[in-house]
């Protein structure tokens, strides 16, 4: 099993899902999928525990 994460949830950011996944030690591989293709936002997402962006 894996995830496939968009950051713009409408409700949360998908960073801070990822990064309360990580923090309940949940170890799935998660892929960031998103429209964001600013580096610092790749850079954001990988720092957050994401597999790959």
């Amino acid at each position: 099993d894996a995830v496939v994460l968009d950051l713009g949830l409408p409700k949360k950011d998908g960073l801070s899902v990822l990064e309360r996944w990580r923090r309940d030690e949940r170890k799935m591989p998660v892929l960031i999928l998103t429209a964001r293709e600013r580096w610092s936002d790749k850079v954001a997402g990988m720092d957050a525990g994401a597999d790959d962006y």
